[in-house]
């Protein structure tokens, strides 16, 4: 499954040229409508993979490496929190390197539609 959604961010056509990408890769939250549903799959997606705990460490990380900027990652973690379910159980696992790729591609797309 995240070989296919991989694969549909990357072939989406996205305005921002390779030229224009400087860190943090996302400022702020887009206020449209598409935004918010590729935002709530995203944060869907690292919940699922690794739970609240998992994916609130994951933001702070991409904050650390400059994907997101401080505010966005602080908006982020807010949606995250306001999931219900347990903050970490044995459901959920690590997220491995290609989960990192996947929520890049996240990024970008969002980035996209500032």
């Amino acid at each position: 499954m995240r070989s296919a959604q991989l694969k549909q961010l990357l072939f989406m056509h996205s305005s921002a040229s390779v030229e224009s990408l400087e860190r943090p890769y996302l400022e702020t939250m887009p206020g449209q409508y598409a935004a918010e549903i590729t935002l709530f799959e995203w944060l869907d997606f690292l919940l699922e993979r690794g739970g609240v705990k998992r994916a609130l460490k994951a933001i702070e990380y991409y904050e650390t490496v400059g994907w997101v900027s401080a505010d966005a990652a602080e908006r982020l973690q807010g949606h995250v929190r306001g999931f219900s379910g347990p903050a970490d159980d044995d459901s959920h696992s690590d997220l491995e390197m290609s989960d990192h790729v996947l929520s890049l591609v996240y990024i970008a797309r969002l980035s996209s539609m500032q």
